[in-house]
């Protein structure tokens, strides 16, 4: 978010660059139960199958950086 407003207003962005680690091994490195929501329609499904298991889990929801843009009226 930051990169897009930067870029919304002509600005140079530094440092604001970076990838996501691999969540799926991060979850398990932690004996972590892990969900990955592949589309938006499977966000509710998601979300339900993740709350009524037990333990700690994560839920991996992977959003389009690109349209960040779009939130600062560009």
């Amino acid at each position: 978010m930051i990169e897009a407003k930067f870029m919304n207003d002509k600005r140079a962005t530094v440092g604001t660059d970076f990838g996501n680690p691999n969540f799926k091994l991060l979850a398990e490195s932690f004996g972590c139960k892990y969900f990955r929501v592949e589309k938006a329609n499977d966000l509710g499904a998601v979300y339900e199958e993740a709350m009524n298991s037990k333990g700690i889990k994560i839920v991996d929801v992977p959003i389009d950086q690109q349209k960040n843009v779009a939130l600062f009226g560009e």
